[in-house]
């Protein structure tokens, strides 16, 4: 947010990795796509999201309420709408300064 200018607008997008349909896309993904699409074991793709995604979805949302709570214009669950974060597979946030 120091960065920006007087009214320049932030978008996040986040994976609501661990929730519950983040998990169920994922074991699906590694059931019929990971080794055929990424040419990759399936503890390889393991390894390689674990070290992507080192904070739960549920850690980052925390910290934006908390720190940018003032400057929140607008939050989407996606692709479902619900505010629950285990049951969408993104989280977005737009932030204005």
């Amino acid at each position: 947010m120091k960065k920006l200018k007087k009214n320049a607008i932030l978008s996040i997008a986040l994976p609501t990795d661990p929730g519950v349909l983040w998990r169920f896309g994922r074991f699906f993904l590694k059931l019929f796509q990971v080794r055929r699409k990424l040419n990759i074991s399936n503890l390889e793709y393991d390894y390689m999201i674990a070290s992507e995604h080192i904070n739960s979805i549920f850690n980052l949302v925390s910290i934006i309420r908390y720190k940018y709570k003032k400057n929140i214009v607008k939050e989407q669950y996606l692709p479902l709408g619900l505010r629950v974060l285990d049951w969408n597979l993104f989280y977005n946030v737009t932030l204005k300064k």
